[in-house]
């Protein structure tokens, strides 16, 4: 009803204080609503049963007194809401919607501020039209240690969606969710590649299902969090310490790659080397390529025969744009992530 909306709208205000049935009814008043003991007292009720935390207190002789209790504020709904509209995994749909949620969630005096320089940005359409239940599905599963099946998209060269590797449904062990430049992954292991956490990109799963079969168990010293700051990003290949060489401008870039917890020492006043734990792939290799040559691999030997190796292909590869059309070339990645 309108009044039991309204009264949500007028609670809020007052979470900081203890309000009686007197104090509630003279705030409707004010705002031009009628409201009666009886009726509020009705839909106190109704917030509580849908979730509100609101108290009552009531001594022998004394009149009733009711406390609101608000979890977020308006400084962590509002870094919440910045957080979601910047998500492009998130399509523009399921972004307004949940942004509308975490605003109702604001006192009174916080929603106009709140909505006032909210931008949901530009969000692509996702392939996976139904992305909270997938997680939905993914949690289940998690929580009674089982694997799920799924299939993955891809896209062709017209653009349209296709299922990856002629619809072949791969099996996954869970074990948990990271955020990471703009995607929202899963990570776990698939059952073709057991020896490796492997992360999946959620937007782009689909089709999937609980199974009976018991998950594969996680390394003792998994966490998410950790998992991420390490290695997320550089997919697909074996662990190992990493001696880089790299100007002195980018330590910046290092600490937001690696964290702050690398060892570090001094090669000139121009050069530092630092010793980094990361996964051996492609992707590691683009990220030291990216710099121009102002951050170089050390050591081990054969990381810099690896990526040495990788240079010379794309050389070739890109000495082979200049034959005849209708000559074959090779995509030179050959590896996806997720699969």
């Amino acid at each position: 009803s309108m009044r039991y909306s309204g009264l949500k709208k007028t609670v809020s205000p007052y979470c900081s204080r203890i309000c009686t049935l007197s104090d509630l009814v003279t705030v409707f008043k004010e705002n031009g609503t009628p409201a009666t003991i009886k009726t509020i007292r009705n839909d106190l009720e109704k917030l509580k049963e849908s979730g509100f935390e609101i108290s009552e207190n009531t001594d022998t002789g004394k009149p009733t007194y009711y406390s609101y209790k608000q979890s977020f504020n308006g400084a962590d709904l509002k870094m919440i809401i910045d957080a979601v509209s910047a998500a492009k995994f998130i399509s523009q749909r399921d972004c307004n919607e949940l942004v509308s949620k975490l605003i109702s969630l604001a006192n009174i005096n916080a929603t106009k501020e709140l909505f006032s320089d909210t931008d949901p940005g530009s969000h692509h359409e996702t392939p996976n039209r139904n992305l909270y239940g997938t997680i939905m599905v993914i949690l289940a599963a998690k929580s009674e240690g089982k694997k799920i099946s799924y299939q993955y998209y891809d896209y062709g060269i017209d653009k349209s969606r296709v299922l990856h590797n002629n619809g072949e449904v791969y099996v996954y062990s869970p074990y948990g969710f990271a955020w990471n430049e703009d995607r929202y992954y899963l990570l776990g292991r698939v059952d073709k590649r057991p020896d490796v956490i492997n992360p999946v990109r959620v937007d782009l799963m689909c089709n999937v299902k609980i199974l009976d079969e018991d998950a594969l168990p996680a390394p003792a010293d998994f966490a998410a969090k950790q998992y991420s700051e390490k290695v997320f990003g550089m997919f697909g290949g074996e662990e190992a310490d990493v001696v880089l060489e790299a100007e002195n401008g980018l330590m910046k870039k290092f600490i937001d790659r690696f964290g702050d917890s690398f060892a570090v020492s001094k090669v000139s006043d121009q050069a530092f080397r630092a010793t980094v734990r990361v996964s051996i792939s492609p992707t590691f290799f683009s990220w030291v390529f990216q710099y121009d040559g102002r951050v170089k691999i050390i050591s081990p030997a054969d990381v810099t025969e690896q990526y040495s190796g990788m240079l010379e292909r794309l050389l070739a590869y890109y000495g082979k744009l200049s034959v005849p059309q209708n000559e074959e070339t090779q995509d030179p990645s050959g590896k996806q992530d997720g699969v």
